[in-house]
């Protein structure tokens, strides 16, 4: 009879403790706990003042799946810093950012705006964050996602982000400040001959960044001295299209190969339609000798960017 009571004690315990730690976290049911907040949650202050419950998961977040990125340093002598992570779609921004150096409690103002960090911090606000509350230890995070105006992008150089001493009417000054840097857009095209035009081959890699354009070019297979022009097409390899960019006159060296870096100035999204890269088989009136369809990591192309859909 002893033991038996022992059981049902136990058994009583057990099931009363998950509720507790229930209703500890604020789970289910009233109180004036509620519940905790989600990704998914309208933003609230809550969420900035305390970290919600999938952050830990969300540490790989950190990398290459955001657009654009801000390193805030200090502005007042202070040891204010942190980092933001920036993605931008069509009529809304992801941002992910972590503070560190605040005092306990405190409220900041935090905003992107149009220019840059230096020479001084002034430019018009663009876009305001919610307010950050810093926890016990002066760090603050902030996960959230925000409306945007169609066609704007905010995640490319020529923004900031500010942090300011205070909040609303009495934001004051910054105390850390940091560029919003692009990440930029890359591509690759695996070239190869066309059929009886000799044995060309190799791979073409672009990077398109701020405003520049950079294009490495590794070719094997071509005559010892000879030169070529080289284009990036509209189009694809069986139908090129108008010319996309113009390369400089590539020559091979002694083993028939071409290794080479150009930097360009372009205005042009080799990324927003279908790209090929081609190299003449000698001046840009002759036929091309070898091509390669150019595969880009375009924003919002990769399956591991949507991962907050």
């Amino acid at each position: 009879m002893r033991r038996t009571t022992i059981f049902a004690v136990l058994a009583l315990g057990l099931v009363a403790f998950p509720a507790a730690a229930m209703a500890d976290r604020g789970i289910g049911g009233g109180g004036g706990g509620g519940t905790m907040p989600h990704k998914d949650d309208l933003p609230t202050l809550r969420h900035f003042a305390e970290p919600w419950d999938g952050w830990q998961r969300g540490k790989p977040f950190w990398n290459k799946r955001f657009d654009a990125y801000a390193r805030l340093a200090p502005t007042d002598g202070g040891s204010v810093h942190g980092q933001v992570f920036l993605r931008q779609r069509e009529g809304s921004l992801v941002v992910r950012l972590n503070v560190a150096g605040l005092a306990p409690g405190s409220r900041h103002s935090i905003h992107i705006h149009q220019g840059g960090c230096a020479p001084a911090a002034n430019g018009p606000i663009v876009l305001p964050f919610p307010d950050l509350i810093a926890n016990a230890g002066g760090r603050a995070k902030l996960y959230v996602t925000l409306p945007t105006e169609p066609g704007k992008d905010y995640a490319a150089a020529g923004f900031y982000v500010n942090l300011h001493a205070g909040f609303g009417d009495a934001a004051g000054g910054g105390i850390s400040c940091g560029d919003v840097r692009d990440r930029g857009q890359k591509g690759s095209a695996r070239v190869r001959s066309y059929a009886g035009a000799g044995d060309t081959h190799g791979r073409v890699e672009v990077k398109q960044r701020a405003g520049a354009t950079h294009v490495w070019v590794n070719l094997r297979g071509l005559m010892p001295g000879s030169t070529h022009a080289q284009r990036v097409f509209v189009g694809s390899c069986g139908a090129l299209g108008a010319v996309a960019l113009e390369l400089p006159t590539a020559t091979a060296d002694a083993r028939g190969r071409v290794l080479a870096h150009y930097e360009l100035t372009t205005g042009g999204d080799l990324f927003s339609t279908a790209t090929a890269y081609a190299i003449h088989g000698g001046d840009a009136t002759t036929p091309a000798a070898a091509c390669g369809e150019l595969r880009g990591q375009r924003r919002g192309g990769p399956w591991w960017w949507n991962w907050h859909a």
